[in-house]
């Protein structure tokens, strides 16, 4: 490539600058300027026998005094501009009837005949990158038509530099390609710095090596996902969504059935997906991108893999781990399937017992995951409309706790069809809170109203015998196949899901609600799934009973009094005695350290509708007291 510009004339821009063309230099407000006479790099286009056709020229912009302009990265600001030769030795400023062309297209030809994968990063520059590790690449310039019959059944791996921009550039080449080659991946370098590209990663260490690994986990580009679209429209839609293998065998009948040529029901499905292409946002996190698994998965296989893979870096009880290996499955199939969504809490007495290693795993099993350890109510109602995430929240303990607004949304998420109100502009709207949601923290220090939605894991620091395998809190490809193990799991299997589950004794009301979906997998997987998930069910339920209110956990201490003493009545005096007994309850330091009050004893069961009258004892003795009678209602309704 040459780079000598001897004897040209100062040509007239028709480039864009990166930025705006009025750039800030230091407190002055100057507009940038193309250094015409010193070009900066220069890439050669050629046609597929290797004729130049154009160059494309990058310049720097600079200010007045000669001072290079910075765009908002701190990097040099650029400015581009196309040129052909004119036959005479010189240059012509626009490229009037040549068509625009893949770069480096006689390497792209050769390397789509021999079958190899092609990279499309945004920029030449990055193109010349990629080839210098022997990486086959192409850019694509946003002129370039008619270029997308030379990718037929190629497979492709997008590349988009690290802001809107580049992801709007992806998918507006994803749409092109989409029903022509073969597979189309996105690969999303990690690491990046806000508007950080290839040459970013290789400057910050990035080898051949790590790209190819990192090439062979990217995910599958899909279309956007669908907006409510007027009714002639959703058969175009449903088609834009289709492989292009899928597509082929139904255009026929599609053409048929909408009454319009095979050749007309194309170019519409064409534009579909560039209109669904378009709309797409950049992904918040790499493991957002799942390609399903592109076989049926093994329902017992995936159960056990997932514990597996939990049991690998967390100390956890069998029923422990089965309990967050369904939760990560029903997180999958939460929005075809769930009509409840129970919280997962994992909780420890002391720190060091593995909460946020769980916690970063689930992250990295569940779909869209989406971590935090501080956020405000209308944050999250609106990241939860926006992204239908999986939310993790570590350090609840605090974020949470004297937080009512916050614990609201949390809470209003239980239920498919909640949410909150809020003015959007002038006009009321409920935004959705209805997604899969994880959290963490010490001891159990929340309300029984959000107790009461969640499944606990109790989790214990480890034994110097314990051996568990360091996480790094990183994705790799075992959670990335888990991941694509589970879409495809759900794909298969989530229409089945709504069968109501036989539930374990007791469990009624919200307890058997927030399980329901996840016996209903257990179910569905079959062998030995059904009654383990019961079994852990049942000892999961049975260690959050010191979360019962306290009415509860009086009412229980009660009932257990009548049994052991096997009468039908007892005095108010008699009862609380009773209950000061009882280790490890309140009853004994009640107030100040001293015993429950017959006044208080009936204070706390007067919402139950139990109320202390006169009775008589076996001495004779008429006193104010309590009849067993009196609790069986409350007993029936509130104790398992």
């Amino acid at each position: 490539m040459s780079t000598t510009f001897s004897g040209e004339p100062q040509p007239k821009a028709n480039g864009k600058a990166t930025h705006s063309e009025r750039r800030r230099v230091g407190d002055a407000v100057a507009p940038p300027i193309p250094d015409w006479g010193h070009p900066q790099a220069v890439f050669d286009y050629k046609n597929a026998r290797g004729n130049l056709l154009y160059q494309n020229v990058r310049f720097p912009l600079v200010t007045a005094d000669g001072s290079p302009v910075l765009s908002s990265t701190g990097k040099p600001d650029k400015i581009f501009r196309l040129r052909r030769p004119n036959g005479k030795g010189g240059w012509v400023d626009d490229l009037d009837d040549v068509a625009q062309v893949p770069y480096r297209l006689p390497d792209l030809v050769k390397a789509l005949v021999d079958g190899e994968t092609v990279f499309i990063p945004e920029g030449e520059a990055k193109v010349d990158a990629l080839f210098e590790w022997s990486v086959p690449a192409t850019h694509i310039g946003t002129g370039t038509k008619n270029y997308a019959e030379l990718f037929f059944e190629a497979d492709v791996i997008l590349m988009p530099d690290n802001d809107a921009a580049g992801w709007k550039h992806v998918n507006t080449v994803g749409a092109a390609l989409h029903g022509i080659a073969r597979r189309i991946r996105v690969l999303m370098l990690p690491g990046l710095p806000d508007k950080g590209d290839i040459i970013d990663w290789v400057a910050a260490g990035g080898t051949a090596e790590k790209l190819r690994e990192l090439a062979e986990q990217a995910p599958v580009w899909m279309p956007h996902a669908a907006e409510a679209l007027p009714e002639g429209d959703e058969k175009i839609d449903e088609l834009a969504r289709l492989s292009a293998i899928e597509y082929d065998r139904r255009r026929e009948r599609a053409a048929k059935d909408l009454g319009v040529r095979i050749s007309v029901l194309d170019k519409e499905v064409k534009t579909c997906r560039t209109r669904l292409a378009l709309k797409a946002e950049p992904p918040l996190f790499p493991h957002w991108h799942v390609e399903a698994w592109p076989e049926a998965v093994d329902s017992n296989a995936l159960i056990r893999d997932i514990m597996r893979r939990l049991q690998r870096h967390v100390v956890l009880a069998p029923a422990q781990a089965l309990t967050a290996a369904l939760w990560i499955i029903m997180a999958w199939a939460h929005a075809g399937a769930a009509i409840y969504s129970p919280i997962l809490m994992t909780t420890s007495a002391e720190a060091e017992s593995g909460k946020t290693t769980l916690l970063n795993l689930v992250g990295f099993l569940a779909p869209r995951s989406l971590s935090t350890v501080e956020t405000t109510g209308a944050v999250l109602f609106r990241s939860i409309e926006k992204w239908s995430p999986t939310i993790i929240v570590d350090e609840a303990d605090t974020m949470l706790v004297d937080n009512e607004p916050l614990r609201a949304v949390i809470n209003s998420g239980w239920t498919r069809g909640s949410g909150v109100l809020r003015c959007d502009g002038d006009d009321p709207r409920l935004f959705s809170t209805f997604c899969p949601k994880a959290i963490g923290l010490k001891g159990r220090k929340m309300p029984d109203t959000t107790l009461s939605r969640c499944i606990i894991i109790d989790l214990k620091r480890k034994k110097p015998a314990d051996r568990v395998e360091h996480f790094c809190h990183l994705d790799d490809a075992e959670l990335a196949n888990l991941r694509r193990q589970a879409q495809r799991w759900t794909m298969d299997n989530v229409a089945t899901l709504k069968a109501v589950p036989e539930l374990p004794a007791g469990f009624d009301n919200r307890l058997g609600d927030n399980w329901r979906l996840m016996l209903a997998i257990a179910d569905l997987a079959g062998g030995e799934w059904p009654d383990q998930a019961r079994q852990a069910a049942t000892a999961i339920a049975r260690g959050g009973t010191s979360d019962m209110s306290i009415g509860i956990k009086l009412l229980a201490d009660i009932k257990d009094i009548f049994v052991i003493t096997a009468v039908d009545r007892l005095s108010s005096l008699e009862l609380v005695e009773a209950l000061g007994e009882i280790e490890g309850h309140p009853w004994a330091d009640w107030k100040g350290g001293n015993l429950i009050t017959p006044n208080a004893l009936a204070r706390l069961l007067e919402p139950f509708g139990i109320r202390p009258g006169s009775i008589r004892l076996e001495d004779n003795r008429v006193l104010r007291g309590y009849q067993r009678s009196h609790f069986e209602d409350a007993f029936e309704r509130y104790l398992p």
